[in-house]
């Protein structure tokens, strides 16, 4: 009897054993359960956090690649004004250069006529020469004429003579008047014809200078297209680096939540082998 109260009590005992080691075992188990699941809760939250962060490196991309856009088409407005400012300017070049073709046309018109005064003037010259003569020899046919009519008396057939070419020489004068007055009327044409030519050269060069002003101005403006051509490009340039700087940081949040994801991974491979073994201990 009491040997088999001694047997029933060992074993009681024993179980009582068994009981208390699966307990510890069991308490074990759930320790490292809840580390394991206090570890997911950290890298859950750390995931969440770097996700956020993703977000935001990605709004901060969108609106850098939509300034960059923005200041391309302002590059390209730019260039537009560039090319209408060249083609305004292209236009002014050929048109000064027809002025300045008609300007030096002009100027030979007018050496023609000033050589055309220059020939005028010498025929007057001669003509002047010849009065002189002619009038010398009025003076000389006159005073032969005086001494004629002297010396005659009454027979003035000399005197006659003299008077004659007298007459002659004077028509003679008469003509080379008429001459000289239309030399001199061609001369005033002439002149007044040059006079025309050279108020036309001023308006010419005038004109030219006015041409050669909005060419300044159209060059002024070109310089100012560059300018803002090259601001914009510089800020396109900068955006375009903020877009690759993002990149760069959105790429390394990426790879920061694939690590966390590999943690989270095996964290849920441990919790999920250390839950088999808890249900294999509760079973044995």
């Amino acid at each position: 009897m009491l040997g088999a109260y001694g047997e029933a009590s060992r074993a009681t005992n024993a179980a009582a054993d068994g009981i208390e080691i699966k307990m510890k075992k069991f308490a074990e188990i759930v320790e490292t359960i809840n580390s394991a699941a206090a570890e997911l809760n950290a890298s859950a939250l750390s995931l969440g956090d770097t996700a956020n962060l993703t977000k935001e490196e990605a709004t901060t991309v969108s609106a850098a690649a939509e300034e960059a856009g923005s200041n391309t088409q302002t590059v390209a407005s730019a260039a537009e004004e560039l090319n209408a400012s060249i083609q305004e300017i292209n236009r002014q070049v050929a048109q000064s250069t027809s002025m300045a073709a008609d300007a030096v046309a002009e100027a030979e018109k007018a050496n023609e006529l000033v050589n055309g005064l220059s020939k005028v003037s010498q025929e007057i010259e001669g003509m002047v020469s010849l009065i002189n003569d002619i009038a010398d020899q009025t003076n000389l046919l006159a005073l032969n004429a005086t001494i004629e009519a002297a010396r005659a008396g009454d027979a003035g057939k000399g005197f006659a003579v003299v008077a004659s070419e007298v007459k002659s020489l004077a028509g003679q004068i008469a003509n080379a008047t008429d001459e000289i007055k239309s030399q001199v009327a061609q001369i005033q044409s002439a002149t007044g014809t040059a006079v025309h030519s050279i108020v036309d050269i001023g308006k010419k060069v005038a004109a030219f200078n006015e041409s050669a002003g909005a060419i300044a101005a159209a060059i002024e403006e070109q310089g100012a297209a560059t300018q803002e051509i090259a601001h914009n490009v510089q800020e396109a340039s900068s955006g375009v680096t903020e877009v690759t700087s993002s990149i760069v940081g959105v790429s390394d949040n990426i790879g920061q939540v694939n690590q966390i994801t590999q943690e989270v991974t095996a964290v849920a491979t441990e919790l999920n082998g250390q839950a088999e073994g808890l249900v294999q201990v509760l079973n044995g």
